[in-house]
Formats: structure tokens, sequence, C-alpha cells
């Protein structure tokens, strides 16, 4: 298996300017990286994954198309793609389908969601029961790939959201999804810093 995280390029910027005639939408000058993560050998199907928090997904479809070349991943997931529930359920990725989705309803930004092929089969995990706006954002679809069980978990928590409860819901939904059967890949974004310690944020956490 191959998962992908994109990180902003600005070096990549240049290949897309004689791509003025297919009218890309784009207005952020971050252009997608595919950076390969370490996985569980377990995986030794080719599925492909990609996750990237997009911070607003609407005007952004072509330049990922684009990045991708030919080498396409079989899942798209996102986080902050700032749209509403109608907006979402009417965006169009040529060849994929909507399977998941969170959307905020009382503020602005935030969201998850997950595309698949359309030619892959998939079931939607409903989380809907243990997001909340700020804390914890999250969706996730189950697919049999290859007679692999897998999981793919999308999960965002705003900067300002409480940690402590964040934690609480995420090893609610981990416990949710989780049997000994089925493998469980996790994207997004946590807007921790591990690395800070005046917070003395206490990682000693087991949700099972």
């Amino acid at each position: 298996m191959v998962l992908y995280h994109s990180a902003p390029d600005y070096s990549l910027k240049s290949k897309f300017n004689n791509f003025n005639q297919h009218k890309s939408q784009l207005t952020d000058p971050s252009v997608p990286k595919r950076v390969p993560l370490k996985t569980s050998n377990v995986f030794t199907s080719n599925l492909r994954i990609f996750y990237q928090n997009i911070r607003g997904l609407q005007n952004k479809i072509d330049e990922l198309l684009l990045s991708w070349d030919t080498n396409s991943p079989h899942i798209i997931c996102f986080s902050e793609h700032h749209l509403h529930k109608d907006q979402i359920q009417h965006l169009f990725i040529n060849e994929y389908k909507l399977v998941a989705s969170y959307c905020r309803s009382s503020h602005k930004h935030g969201g998850v969601c997950i595309f698949i092929q359309e030619s892959l089969s998939c079931s939607t995990i409903d989380l809907r029961d243990f997001c909340q706006e700020y804390i914890i954002e999250a969706c996730a679809l189950k697919l049999d790939f290859n007679s692999i069980n897998l999981c793919v978990l999308v999960i965002y928590r705003s900067p300002s959201g409480d940690f402590t409860q964040f934690l609480h819901s995420f090893g609610n939904i981990i416990n949710h999804v989780y049997n000994s059967h089925t493998n469980i890949i996790i994207c997004g974004d946590f807007n921790v810093n591990y690395l800070e310690t005046k917070k003395k944020i206490d990682f000693n956490w087991t949700p099972f």
C-alpha cells in the first residue's frame, strides 16, 4: 500500500504555468507534494491513499488532478474542505465518488471528507454522534481490498479545540471502528505540537 501525505511545495508552481488553458481555479499558491509514509507490512496490495489538509476544496480540484499525473490514488482524504453539506454533495471529482463527510453547521470552515474511485465498493461508517465542531470532526469508510479489511478514518481538530475532549472523543471513535479483523488507517490534522513542553500534555493514552 502507498499512503501519500501532501505538503506545500512552492518550487512546483512553475510546473503549472502552462496549464492556463485548462482554466484551473486554484487560488492557493501551495501545490500538493506526495510524500511516502511508512506503513505496516500487512498491506501488500497496491492500494494508494492520498491525504491533504486542503483549506478550501471548492476551487482546487484541477490542480489536484494534474498533480497526480497517471498514478492517481484509490482513496482521497481531505480535512478543512470548508464546504456546507449541500455544497459537498454536489462537488464533482472525475472518476471519484463521495462516500463519507462531515460538515460544520454552526461555524465556518473545517470539515472532513473521503472520496473513492467509482470502480471500488465500500461502506460508510457513521461517526456523526462522535463529532463536535472545533473539538473533533471525523468521517470513515470500510473497504475490502484484495482480502484486506480496511477502515480509513479522517480526523480534524481545530487549534482552538479542547485537547482533553478531543482525546476522549477520539478514543470513543477508535473503539467504535476497531475489531481484530480490521486494519485502521488514520489520516488527519490534530493541530498538536508534540514537541511543546510548556503545555505538559499527557500522551499516555490507550483507547482500548
